[in-house]
């Protein structure tokens, strides 16, 4: 692995702080995780990885429609651009509420379908970290990052690195796209699959992105919802994988609310010009500067605190949970290599998690 950085010395101490672990010892330490379960009041077993930090989760969903934007996937001129939010954040202590599940029934089916040596049942198995609607904690506020996952896929594949950056303080907002995700479920049993000409429309990300950071200035300023008074939006971030963190660095060009941005093992879509807040870029081993054009122009025009880091031994898909989740339910599956590479999944986990959380803490931390 390797990483070169323009932020300052303490955080690429804490990013390269796991560098020498095993894959045997990237998972989070008996000690911790047992620790971790038992004070936020779960079962001490998981399909995912623990999280690191000191916080318990909450988990809860919105249903976002733009009235200032027709949908331009559809030809009704009366549709207009709607949006699935998934929120992680730090909750108040034992809370009566139930577990998360991984994903909906639908989206469970869409993936097993995709997998078909998975048991549609295993997704309920996999136990995530968060609880429904839970309350947070009275007068705490936490910053605040946007995420966007990558072409075909959907937010709660990325689970683990959300999770973990959540219990660290941040409050963490993936979005599903329409026609951009892999499925996007909406409450009222509407379902939109992706399409192949989507990322010709790769602003919609860009847009969707600045209109979920308005509708969440909106819910921490009015009414009685869970995160009323608990959004500290002037500390703000936005990361993604693949075309999510594509859009999500020209988010951090185009909104002044975004004050530090990631993409993880995206080509660098539109403008390559100066930017003015700090963003990282996190590559694959396969991803480098020969083989994408567009990744040494972006380099040179980062702002300062800006960095990239190479991921030895991964691929494309090593970012999500799926490899890690495929060792546990279906360890004999032949991944695919031109997606997945030979890194030990828990490392890959272990070290997105430690590249978000340094990067983050840097120029958004918590607490301050």
């Amino acid at each position: 692995m390797t990483c070169s950085t323009r932020w300052p010395a303490l955080a690429f101490a804490l990013a390269t702080a796991v560098l020498p672990l095993s894959p045997a010892s990237a998972a989070t330490p008996h000690g911790r995780a047992t620790s971790h379960a038992r004070r936020c009041g779960l079962a001490e077993q998981s399909a995912l990885p623990m999280p690191t930090g000191e916080h318990c989760l909450g988990k809860t969903s919105l249903h976002l429609v733009d009235p200032n934007r027709p949908e331009r996937f559809t030809a009704d001129d009366r549709d207009h651009r709607e949006l699935m939010v998934k929120i992680w954040y730090p909750r108040a202590d034992h809370p009566r509420k139930e577990r998360a599940a991984y994903v909906d029934p639908r989206t469970a089916a869409w993936m097993q379908s995709m997998v078909p040596v998975v048991p549609l049942d295993a997704f309920a198995r996999i136990g995530p970290h968060a609880t429904v609607d839970a309350p947070m904690r009275e007068g705490e506020r936490y910053p605040v990052i946007l995420f966007s996952p990558g072409f075909g896929l959907v937010t709660e594949i990325f689970s683990a690195i959300l999770e973990d950056l959540a219990s660290h303080g941040y409050v963490v907002v993936g979005i599903d796209h329409p026609y951009f995700s892999g499925l996007t479920v909406f409450p009222d049993g509407r379902e939109v699959a992706f399409r192949a000409d989507a990322p010709l429309l790769f602003e919609v990300l860009v847009e969707d992105q600045r209109f979920v950071l308005d509708q969440l200035e909106a819910l921490n300023s009015k009414g009685s919802g869970i995160f009323v008074g608990h959004l500290d939006l002037a500390r703000a971030g936005a990361f993604g994988h693949s075309i999510g963190g594509a859009a999500s660095v020209q988010t951090a060009r185009a909104d002044a609310r975004v004050k530090a941005a990631i993409d993880i093992d995206g080509a660098v879509f539109g403008e390559i010009g100066a930017w003015q807040t700090p963003v990282m870029l996190i590559l694959s081993e396969d991803h480098r500067f020969a083989s994408d054009p567009t990744l040494e122009p972006a380099w040179m025009n980062l702002a300062p605190g800006g960095s990239y880091a190479v991921l030895k031994g991964a691929a494309h898909d090593d970012f999500t949970d799926t490899k890690y989740l495929l060792q546990a339910i279906a360890p004999d599956f032949p991944l695919p290599p031109e997606l997945y590479g030979p890194i030990e999944p828990a490392l890959a986990l272990r070290m997105t998690s430690a590249w978000n959380l340094a990067f983050f803490d840097t120029h958004l931390p918590p607490g301050r």
